[in-house]
């Protein structure tokens, strides 16, 4: 009988970080790989162990659409934990380019498992390889007005290019003298002429009327508030409570708000912990405002990852993002939450950071 499986991942997609010295003139290459990290259940619910293949894909549509990248590893488990190196025997070659693309997960013989991930920002950090000697652009446009076309033409206003006039070069040696030409009468020297009366001022003309509003420029980035601290430990409960550092925003209508955010957890106790359930949660400052889901859940099954454990003597950084839409107008707080969903011991409490991003729309 063919084994069905599921993939709870804790860090979809990550690139390797690189230090870069800010007093050093060397530039540091975008590592080529990605490192993908997950845990395998079978049907039963149940951690796998031992070696399993693993294919990984990349496509161009969450669904269907045309495989453009492909990969196998063989896997050896660890209670379901595992970890690959994608890219390292089928090299992306300008595939985090294409736009929007989305991760299919194969394990072994069985068809290939669903939802495939959407591929998020950190990926796309391969392109800035790009910027580091001669860059790729289709075109260049500054305020949406084209300025270089495709083909490499400066089409924008002429004004400007031609640059100040250099310094006077030095004198040059003398030339040779020319042949004296004949000199001429001298006219006669007119009298100076009487300075005329100064004029009126003239009286000041009626203000224009408004030019057209000009067309509305790109959505961005208002505002980003980073936070690091320790927080809490998680505890038995059935609410959503946060155990990391929280940051504050002020969200206007229409806006959207975008949270990442991580601590690491442990326990020192036999036998580990278990039994975590986490989420990331908003929280108006407003009174009466408690930590809630994406979904606006207070216990939060649709977003969470639950049944979470660790063992003894053992810490894990655990990462979660989300995007919160069409909130009310307010001032909220922003962070990781969590609740233990029966007794356990996690005991070992690590740093945490929080990063809140404000975007229009």
């Amino acid at each position: 009988m063919k084994k069905m499986f599921s993939i709870r991942t804790l860090v979809a997609m990550a690139s390797t970080a690189v230090a870069v010295s800010t007093a050093s003139v060397a530039v540091a290459q975008v590592p080529a790989t990605l490192t993908h990290q997950g845990r395998l259940y079978d049907s039963a619910d149940a951690p796998i162990t031992g070696e399993v293949s693993l294919t990984f894909a990349i496509y161009d549509a969450a669904t269907n659409g045309n495989e453009l990248w492909t990969e196998t590893h063989t896997v050896s488990f660890d209670e379901g934990y595992y970890s690959v190196e994608l890219g390292a025997t089928s090299p992306f070659a300008g595939l985090l380019d294409a736009g929007d693309l989305h991760l299919g997960v194969t394990v072994g013989s069985d068809a290939e498992m669903t939802p495939r991930s959407t591929i998020r920002s950190v990926p796309f950090a391969l392109a800035a390889n790009n910027v580091t000697g001669d860059i790729t652009p289709s075109s260049v446009s500054v305020n949406g007005a084209t300025v270089i076309d495709a083909a490499g033409n400066w089409v924008g206003s002429p004004t400007g290019l031609v640059g100040p006039a250099g310094p006077v070069g030095p004198v040059g040696p003398a030339g040779a003298d020319g042949a004296v030409g004949p000199v001429g009468p001298v006219g006669p020297v007119g009298p100076a002429g009487a300075d005329g009366a100064v004029g009126p001022v003239g009286p000041v003309g009626p203000v224009g009327p408004a030019g057209p509003a000009g067309p509305t420029g790109p959505s961005g980035i208002i505002v980003t508030v980073n936070a690091n601290g320790l927080g809490t430990t998680p505890a038995v409960g059935t609410n959503f409570a946060f155990i990391g550092v929280t940051a504050q925003a002020t969200v206007a209508a229409n806006q959207s708000v975008t949270v990442v955010s991580s601590k690491a957890l442990g326990s020192n106790a036999v036998g580990g912990g278990n039994n975590l359930r986490l989420t990331v949660c908003r929280q108006s400052t407003a009174v009466g405002g408690v930590p809630t889901d994406s979904a606006g859940a207070t216990s939060g099954f649709g977003d969470a990852m639950d049944n979470l454990r660790v063992p003894q003597n053992t810490r894990i950084p655990f990462t979660m993002s989300t995007i919160f839409k069409n909130l009310p107008a307010g001032t909220y707080n922003f962070g990781l939450c969590g609740f233990l969903t029966a007794a356990s011991t996690w005991d070992s409490n690590e740093w945490s950071h929080t990063t809140v991003q404000v975007s229009s729309p």
